[in-house]
């Protein structure tokens, strides 16, 4: 989810709907915070606090069991994640149209990828980033078996995919550069000697927020959480930050790392391009998306 805006009106059937749960609410005060591949945010006040409202862009199923599947995860995490930097309160509204809504506290605070870190702040943010890692990578499996989270294989159920759509858009170079890096995700894979967990999918800068003393306050877009290979979720913090911010974290989190670990952080942040690829086309951004494949490309002859 990025914090631009396409300026898409909340549909006032949904805000009807909304509104029987949250009757003080007013549409003059509903914006548009964000948007991404599949889904739209609104804030709305009730006059005490802010609520945000997630939206599907269309009523297919897969969205709409998307979204319950997310605020029974998001209930179940704000009795685990100590914090309470999880959203709150979620609950699923829908309209007299079929359109489905997904509403919860809003978090307030600041992307990480729009603010710069003082350097006296970056211990104490890594270390609760990494007892969020931790919390959220220990959780028992079995204790989300109503929930229905699905486990997936990053490499055969996301990248090869990705790959195989984004293969006409892309030059020779990157299309043998990334081929390279499945390979080689494929041999450290195979030799993965942790159990897969549940990860965030999309930690980016974006997706975690801070307050105004620079301490981690919220974490978000919960839509692509899965049971996965954890290094995707500390992969996702090199989106936005420095390998040496990542050490940070590393170093605080109270699990251990398995020898191939670091090798699979590497490869994922490598083929970041390609998921922005398939992300700017989904959102029809052909500006971004032409950028993501020049950085493609630069990477590319860069490692040939």
């Amino acid at each position: 989810m990025t914090a631009n805006v396409d300026n898409v009106p909340l549909p006032e059937s949904v805000f009807r709907s909304v509104q029987i749960v949250l009757p003080t609410i007013e549409y003059k005060s509903v914006e548009q915070i964000g948007f991404g591949m599949n889904r739209r945010v609104y804030r709305v006040s009730d006059g005490q606090t802010y609520w945000a409202i997630s939206i599907a862009k269309s009523c297919v199923y897969s969205e709409i069991n998307s979204f319950r599947q997310e605020v029974k995860l998001l209930n179940y995490l704000q009795d685990i994640i100590v914090s309470g930097i999880t959203p709150q309160d979620a609950q699923l509204v829908e309209s007299q149209d079929g359109h489905f809504a997904m509403i919860y506290r809003f978090i307030e605070g600041r992307n990480l990828s729009s603010v710069t870190i003082p350097e006296s702040k970056l211990n104490t943010l890594a270390i609760q980033i990494a007892n969020f890692f931790y919390q959220l990578h220990t959780i028992s499996l079995d204790s989300l078996n109503s929930i229905d989270i699905q486990t997936i294989n990053l490499l055969d159920d996301h990248y090869i995919p990705m790959l195989k759509i984004a293969k006409d858009d892309i030059d020779g170079y990157s299309y043998t550069y990334l081929k390279n890096l499945q390979e080689k995700f494929r041999y450290y894979d195979n030799n993965f000697s942790q159990s897969p967990v549940l990860v965030h999918g999309d930690i980016s800068g974006e997706h975690l927020l801070v307050d105004s003393e620079y301490n981690l306050c919220g974490v978000i877009d919960f839509g692509d959480t899965m049971i996965s290979d954890f290094a995707i979720d500390f992969a996702g913090i090199l989106n936005d930050m420095p390998k040496e911010f990542l050490d940070k974290i590393m170093i605080n989190y109270n699990n251990s790392f398995d020898t191939y670990f670091f090798k699979r952080v590497e490869v994922l942040i490598n083929m970041a391009p390609l998921f922005d690829i398939a992300y700017e086309s989904a959102v029809h951004d052909s500006r971004k998306k032409a950028e993501a494949i020049q950085k493609l490309k630069q990477l590319a002859i860069a490692n040939a």
